[in-house]
């Protein structure tokens, strides 16, 4: 069985595609299984994916109607055999030794994060002190402080996914219990939601992956249903967070 499965969602990323993949498929860890979930794409993306999985035994490769992010990701869930899970979004890359760096440090924890370097050379990280969260008390004052109200206070986590190595099972469970409809910040939905069933989680500066913000990108598109969105999210997080006790403090 494979040490960890790596979910990544397609879409018309083409001019990209490569890059990715390259990085992903030469991980130091060997024993890794690489799950493309291709969400309907139309620029020959389609053609990478089936040329790569030709080539590597480790590929599984799940062509499927325009769904969303999102729901890319939970149909890569799904297939995965590993006990660890990550995520990479196609139009990014990894430097080679990430997974391996991060499995090393999972430990008994749940959850291990880690930091991104953006195009500008930014670096995109935790405003947590480092180390493994795992106590009561320590997991009380981590979900307490998790949620970034502005970079500049220094406190909360990343609600990106792709900086992160989770447990499969806990992941799966996660999507079982998400809004799929809910296509900006899905990342920190997952995220947020994912930290309330943890019990112990380590916090590191590792950065090891490599951001690209481009024109096109759902992150930098107008959304006509920007409004929407964010109510969904804020019902969702809300029924989430009332089953904990400092429902007041996450809302």
């Amino acid at each position: 069985m494979p040490k960890v499965s790596i979910v990544i969602p397609i879409y018309n990323t083409a001019p990209y595609l490569r890059k990715c993949l390259d990085s992903v498929v030469n991980q130091t860890l060997r024993d890794i299984e690489i799950i493309l979930v291709d969400d309907g794409s139309t620029d020959g993306s389609t053609n990478i994916c089936k040329e790569y999985a030709a080539e590597d035994s480790r590929i599984q490769l799940l062509i499927q109607e325009n769904a969303g992010v999102a729901a890319a990701r939970r149909a890569g869930v799904k297939l995965a055999v590993s006990p660890y899970i990550g995520f990479v979004d196609s139009d990014d890359y990894i430097e080679l030794d990430m997974y391996e760096t991060l499995l090393a440090h999972i430990g008994n924890c749940d959850l291990v994060t880690s930091a991104a370097k953006r195009d500008d050379g930014t670096i995109w990280k935790d405003h947590l002190s480092l180390g493994v969260y795992s106590s009561k008390n320590e997991m009380e004052y981590l979900v307490d402080n998790m949620i970034v109200i502005e970079e500049n206070f220094k406190r909360g986590i990343s609600g990106s996914m792709f900086t992160k190595l989770f447990r499969t099972e806990i992941a799966s469970q996660v999507f079982d219990e998400l809004n799929l409809e809910i296509f900006l910040t899905e990342d920190a939905y997952f995220v947020f939601c994912y930290i309330l069933k943890c019990k112990a989680i380590h916090i590191t500066n590792i950065c090891k992956y490599h951001y690209r913000q481009r024109d096109g990108s759902a992150v930098l598109s107008v959304q006509d249903d920007f409004l929407k969105n964010y109510s969904m999210l804020y019902v969702n997080l809300s029924n989430t967070f009332k089953k904990y006790p400092k429902y007041d403090r996450l809302i």
